[in-house]
């Protein structure tokens, strides 16, 4: 076993970091402010409440963050499809093309979505896309795409 002079009570850097990181962790929070100077160059993690949502900042020199254009939605197109490159297997509950669009926007694996309108009425299920897949005509979806800046 190593004898230390200290007792055992090193504080490195490492354990600041270590510690920084379970309290951000604990307390839900987004990376401490020393991240920028652990990592230059790199982005600060935001909050994301366990979604897989997009950054509205990034990195510039000096580590510093600044706004960035975010992604829009396209028009939705009415009575289309846009078979294949689904991200789950399974779709999403949805109330309208609308929500699923933005349900799209905020994902940042999303390409593309089509929402199918169930039979009966009500809202339809939403296929989020990890590709922008060849549009065909459909009655019962309506598609968009993710435009980027």
């Amino acid at each position: 076993m190593a004898d230390s002079s200290d007792g055992g009570k090193s504080s490195g850097p490492l354990q600041a970091i270590i510690i920084g990181v379970i309290i951000a962790l604990a307390t839900g929070g987004s990376a401490p402010f020393w991240w920028q100077y652990v990592f230059p160059g790199h982005q600060t993690p935001a909050k994301t409440n366990g979604t897989n949502l997009q950054s509205t900042t990034g990195p510039t020199s000096g580590g510093q963050s600044t706004p960035q254009p975010r992604s829009t939605m396209s028009a939705i197109e009415r009575r289309t499809n846009l078979s294949g490159g689904d991200l789950a297997g399974n779709g999403l509950e949805s109330n309208s093309s609308e929500e699923c669009s933005n349900l799209c926007l905020h994902d940042n694996g999303c390409k593309a979505m089509t929402f199918v309108y169930h039979p009966a009425g009500g809202g339809g299920v939403c296929w989020l896309k990890n590709a922008v897949p060849a549009p065909s005509s459909n009655p019962s979806m309506d598609s968009a795409i993710k435009l980027y800046p």
